[in-house]
């Protein structure tokens, strides 16, 4: 019987319409033979035509017979985008968004409304944003302030980014299980679906304010799988604007490409010049970086010189070079941090990490992380500078246990089928894929649970009655006026020119302009500042600097000052 194709229809024989000849074009009235028609693009004919296009994408993804799979995906990846927009609408609205959130609320407002090179006070010192991670991408997204001004959208926009994220990695594993698995398909990626889902480190991710780590994340993806699937155009194009993303995406995107010329499937498919293209094109791109001094923000002199004596005036490309020269400090603290990196790799799963696509990417992310000299960047509190090991290694897991399950592959299938036939040997691998399928499932639950446990004690700081009084506060401040704020509140106040956290006691502020207000919450939301500070701070405001007091409810102290000519510094006790 010869195959059929998306209609029923005999693959390669033309189909005819009831009252045409085949093979007539048919003339319109009034247009002359062979000069195509031009429609008159209603609404009505867009809409079928958009909805054509994704009937015909939906039938191409089941034609794998996985279409319980995907009807899974469409479901649980709708559900859980549903909860993490009201998740991160629920933190918005309580005011749990610090200073990180700060500086790209702020960046995106600037942006929005003309002032094409807006400077990071939230940083000290102050300096452009784009010094900070060479993030190009925000540019054309501060585009959507214009239509919608709420910062609130920078939080919905890494909810879409982390689903998205999980999409394409189901993607690949929806893929692996067409070329290699002949019965239980649908089965096989709902398990996948429920482990990647189930996965704690995204919800730490939407928990700690946005990110370009994350919203960069899908394109690295996107181009990893365009590499794997032999598409290497696609995943040149994707991993380009995974590069708008920063400094940090631009390094995951050369363990993708080297992860690409060590694959011996992307070798086979699409030789080495491809994914040296995007190697190329990453390093060259990381180059520039640093060149320009894009990479303040990665602190890599305050972070890393450390490790190799470097002075605080060193440069970041001297940094680097002292570190390729002379690895045995950075090797020492990869080993004191074993356990830490353990954790990441293990909550995907493990096993991936024999794969170049887990080993390569994780060496890229954890490396880093595991050198830098603050060890909570390997914490699931600051979940986003490793999450993007969780795709990668999960996929590798993937492809461990289906080919530990079925054997090795046929080179030359269309659709890759066990080279062992015999019976007794399927079920042996397929007992011991199962088992390890068990083994790493447990190990990934014995590393989640806690971290389910910790999200309310570590997040979710500022109660409903601090939350109610600072929404009555927001509306008071100027628009023009200079905000100095405690950092657990200040994201939802960062929408000016000049907005400094209160990180330190003491700590100095520059005066920039006219009318200076400073929000006061001490014992609310993520802080570095004890209460018994800040409450001092507040009365040094109050009768040192004769500031008055604009609000004082519920834990939160707003004051207004107006600093006296020729005063460019306060100093808060």
């Amino acid at each position: 019987m010869p195959p059929t194709g998306e209609t029923g229809t005999p693959t390669g024989t033309p189909t005819v319409e009831t009252g045409t000849p085949t093979d007539t074009p048919t003339v319109e009235t009034g247009t002359p033979t062979g000069i195509p028609t031009v429609e008159t693009g209603t609404p009505t004919d867009t809409l079928t035509g958009v909805v054509g296009t994704l009937q015909r994408r939906w039938t191409a993804l089941a034609t794998g017979g996985m279409r319980p799979f995907w009807m899974a995906v469409v479901v649980v990846l709708g559900m859980q985008l549903l909860g993490l927009l009201a998740y991160s609408t629920f933190l918005y609205h309580r005011f749990d968004l610090t200073d990180d959130f700060g500086t790209y609320s702020q960046a995106w407002w600037l942006i929005g409304h003309g002032h094409l090179n807006p400077v990071d006070t939230i940083q000290a010192p102050p300096y452009p944003f784009w010094q900070s991670h060479f993030e190009l991408a925000l540019w054309p997204l501060a585009l959507l302030g214009r239509l919608w001004s709420s910062p609130l959208q920078l939080l919905w926009l890494q909810d879409l980014a982390i689903v998205a994220t999980e999409t394409v990695t189901l993607l690949w594993v929806a893929r692996i299980c067409e070329n290699r698995i002949l019965r239980r398909r649908s089965l096989a990626g709902g398990v996948a679906l429920v482990a990647l889902v189930w996965n704690p480190w995204w919800y730490q991710v939407a928990s700690f304010d946005v990110h370009f780590e994350v919203l960069g994340l899908p394109f690295v993806v996107w181009s990893a799988y365009a590499l794997w699937r032999g598409r290497p155009r696609v995943s040149l194009v994707a991993g380009a604007v995974a590069l708008l993303f920063g400094d940090v995406v631009s390094v995951i995107v050369v363990g993708v490409a080297i992860a690409g010329l060590l694959s011996r499937r992307v070798r086979r498919d699409s030789g080495v010049r491809w994914p040296g293209a995007l190697g190329a094109l990453s390093l060259g791109w990381l180059a520039l970086i640093a060149l320009v001094g894009g990479n303040k923000g990665s602190g890599i002199v305050a972070n890393y010189g450390s490790l190799v004596g470097a002075s605080p005036r060193a440069t970041s490309v001297s940094v680097l070079r002292a570190l390729v020269l002379h690895p045995g400090h950075a090797i020492h603290r990869l080993l004191h941090r074993r356990d830490a990196m353990g954790r990441v790799v293990a909550s995907a799963g493990l096993l991936g990490v024999v794969t170049p696509w887990g080993l390569l990417v994780a060496i890229g992310v954890l490396g880093p992380a595991a050198l830098n000299a603050n060890p909570l960047f390997l914490s699931p509190v600051i979940a986003f500078q490793t999450v993007a090991v969780v795709p990668f290694v999960f996929v590798g897991t993937v492809m461990v246990l289906v080919r530990i399950g079925t054997g090795p592959e046929l080179p030359a299938a269309a659709h890759r089928i066990p080279t062992d036939r015999s019976g007794a040997t399927r079920r042996r691998r397929t007992v011991v894929a199962l088992g390890l399928a068990l083994a790493v499932s447990v190990l990934s639950l014995v590393q989640s649970i806690p971290l389910y446990t910790s999200i309310r004690t570590d997040w979710w700081r500022v109660d409903a009655s601090t939350a109610a009084s600072l929404r009555v506060v927001l509306p008071l401040v100027p628009p023009g006026a200079e905000v100095v704020a405690s950092q657990g509140v200040i994201g939802r106040f960062a929408q000016r020119r000049s907005v400094y956290p209160f990180l330190a006691s003491p700590q100095a502020f520059p005066v920039t302009e006219p009318v200076v207000v400073f929000v006061v919450v001490p014992s609310q939301g993520i802080e570095s500042v004890s209460p018994p500070a800040a409450r001092s701070a507040v009365s040094a405001l109050t009768s040192r600097d004769h500031a008055r007091v604009l609000f004082d409810r519920s834990g939160v102290d707003v004051l207004v000052w107006h600093p006296p000519p020729g005063v460019h510094t306060i100093v808060l006790p």
